[in-house]
């Protein structure tokens, strides 16, 4: 499965950025030029190879937001761009290498990609204890708002990874020149990650003999290393994603589905995504 938080070998992660390349086109093409679902597989023909180029990294600040830019050098007009909406907390630290790799194998063939880490995140300003779901959306139109200022771009396709979905979902989905979006594994039931999240800690703590420091999830301060503070935990816990916009283009990317059915929550969302992806081989997984 597609899983952005296991790690595996950097050569898998081409196929992961051929395949967003090749299937958001797909997408688009369908649903703008021939007015046909875009699960019909019979208007395009898949590209075999791409061209590629040589690109180039280049760390800078966005007001308080540490950035990274990736350049693919020789390209005329930079006029398309890939945004990176990272996820949060533990999650942050275990895709950082695999969203290195796609933002590089994507400037290779010719995207101005970016990368930013949240306020409180990463190398930007402030600590984790300050983050929010809504300061963390104003980050992510901070760094549309670069790309749009400094490098006049035409078409963004935002890619979002776990709670980077969904605030990119909310934060950027109806601006102008977003061509579309991939979620990759987003949250679906804000309680439910966080039920993940404490059963990741109690993996964690178990093995090494620690005194459990949460019983529940209500008890839950800290989750592999990052301190939860009731605000946050109350954001989280209150999440749900009910809606998705209905002219934008999506693609979804999911290890393991919701149970769908006619009344649940996931049902009304996913019906409206174009294409909602599973992948059940382990041993593809980019890293």
């Amino acid at each position: 499965m597609l899983n952005p938080l296991v790690k595996s070998q950097p050569k898998y992660t081409w196929r992961l950025c051929l395949l967003l390349e090749w299937r958001f086109f797909i997408v688009c093409y369908r649903r703008f030029f021939t007015g046909q679902s875009p699960l019909d597989k019979s208007i395009v023909t898949l590209p075999t190879q791409s061209v590629t180029v040589q690109a180039r990294i280049e760390p800078l600040f966005i007001e308080d937001l540490y950035a990274v830019l990736h350049y693919p050098q020789g390209v005329p007009k930079l006029n398309r761009a890939v945004l990176i909406a990272y996820p949060i907390a533990f999650e942050y630290e275990r895709t950082h290498k695999a969203l290195r790799q796609l933002a590089m194998q994507l400037a290779r063939r010719g995207y101005l990609v970016l990368r930013v880490d949240y306020r409180g995140t990463g190398d930007s300003a402030g600590d984790f204890t300050q983050w929010s779901m809504t300061q963390a959306q104003q980050d992510l139109l901070t760094a549309y708002a670069y790309l749009q200022r400094n490098h006049h771009i035409e078409q963004l396709l935002v890619v979002g990874i776990r709670l980077g979905a969904n605030m990119a979902l909310q934060a950027l989905a109806d601006q102008p020149g977003v061509q579309g979006m991939v979620l990759w594994s987003p949250i679906i039931d804000g309680q439910q990650m966080l039920q993940e999240w404490w059963q990741h800690q109690r993996d964690f703590e178990k093995p090494l003999g620690y005194v459990q420091s949460a019983a529940s999830v209500a008890d839950l301060q800290e989750v592999m290393g990052f301190a939860l503070t009731a605000e946050c935990k109350q954001q989280l816990a209150a999440y749900r994603l009910t809606q998705l916009p209905a002219q934008l283009p999506i693609l979804g990317f999911c290890a393991q589905p919701p149970v769908l059915t006619s009344s649940s929550t996931a049902w009304r969302v996913m019906e409206n995504i174009d294409i909602w992806w599973q992948v059940s081989d382990a041993a593809v997984v980019p890293a």
